[in-house]
């Protein structure tokens, strides 16, 4: 994970497969305190064209393209997922928990 919050700096790391893209969320409503908030829906990412490398992170920007935005959170996966051609990786309805204050 870089050791930057700039959205340059984490694109430079991004996923370059022909069939990835940057995903919208959407959220569940804050709930406890501090608020915690899950995801809504599934969020898929592929099925990736090519044999991608490792995944061990992920972030949450607000720019669905390019380098131009914010990263409002950043994390390391609690295990490493090697996606294979045809695959898809995804984060469950309700599986993406963030903690704001």
């Amino acid at each position: 994970i870089p050791d930057t919050d700039t959205l340059a700096t984490f694109a430079a790391t991004e996923l370059t497969d022909a069939s990835y893209s940057r995903q919208a969320v959407t959220w569940n409503a804050p709930s406890g305190d501090p608020s915690n908030i899950d995801n809504s829906a599934t969020i898929t990412f592929g099925p990736f064209a090519a044999d991608p490398p490792a995944i061990a992170a992920c972030f949450l920007t607000d720019a669905s393209t390019g380098t131009s935005g914010n990263v409002m959170a950043y994390w390391t996966l609690d295990t490493s997922r090697d996606p294979g051609i045809g695959d898809s990786e995804q984060f469950l309805t309700g599986n993406l928990d963030i903690s704001v204050d």
